[in-house]
């Protein structure tokens, strides 16, 4: 889904839109600023919004790659890894991510191949380091991986909110906008939005709980 659609699904919870309308490039334009205002409220109080990142980054058959701001992979440091996948050419293939116990027990780490079978990520903070078997000696490793939300770029920014996320989002910028449009809430969305926003601490632990990989402890 786009900002834009989260915004239209908030305005048709108050009852300012129409199905199949979009709003308006003025009211888009202050709700995207509600918006983020939001996120950066919950951030504040310690409850972050996820979304799933997919990132390339290209392998050189190196024997392991630093993962962070200004690292081999140049990103922002994942809170979790949740899949892989080794690409070349037209060929994706997923690698499985496996934790130190088991990464101890490969011998021969020297071993080099067309694509990888494991990967291990030693969750380290604020650089990590990731660790493939075998090494493959060209190609992209694929990233899936959760990071906060700090703000929506643009209308158009494709967002992938893991469950529950954008009730919580759509209820409460409905609720936020309210008072602009002369509105008062339905006691439906109301609940809704404050239900949502409780549930989010439940939420994180569930997301950076739930299948994938987590840094691994020592």
């Amino acid at each position: 889904m786009t900002v834009q659609n989260l915004i239209d699904q908030a305005l048709r919870a108050l009852g300012e839109l129409r199905t199949g309308r979009q709003a308006s490039a003025e009211e888009s334009a202050d709700a995207l600023t509600r918006l983020n205002n939001l996120l950066s409220s919950w951030s504040s109080a310690g409850l972050p919004v996820y979304q799933v990142t997919r990132e390339s980054f290209t392998l050189s058959g190196a024997a392991s790659y630093t993962i962070g701001t200004g690292q081999t992979f140049n990103t922002a440091r994942p809170l979790k890894i949740k899949a892989a996948a080794v690409s070349t050419g037209t060929v994706e293939q997923p690698v499985s991510i496996i934790a130190a116990e088991q990464w101890s027990m490969i011998l021969d780490k020297a071993a080099s191949g067309k694509f990888a079978d494991a990967m291990f990520w030693d969750g380290g903070s604020p650089t990590g380091n990731i660790f493939l078997y075998p090494k493959p000696t060209a190609g992209n490793l694929i990233l899936y991986s959760l990071k906060a939300l700090t703000e929506f770029a643009t209308l158009a920014t494709t967002v992938a909110l893991p469950a529950g996320y954008e009730r919580a989002l759509t209820y409460n910028l409905a609720v936020d906008i309210a008072p602009s449009y002369g509105r008062t809430v339905s006691q439906e969305i109301a609940q809704g939005a404050t239900q949502s926003l409780a549930a989010l601490s439940q939420l994180n632990a569930q997301v950076l709980g739930e299948g994938g990989a987590e840094p691994p402890k020592a």
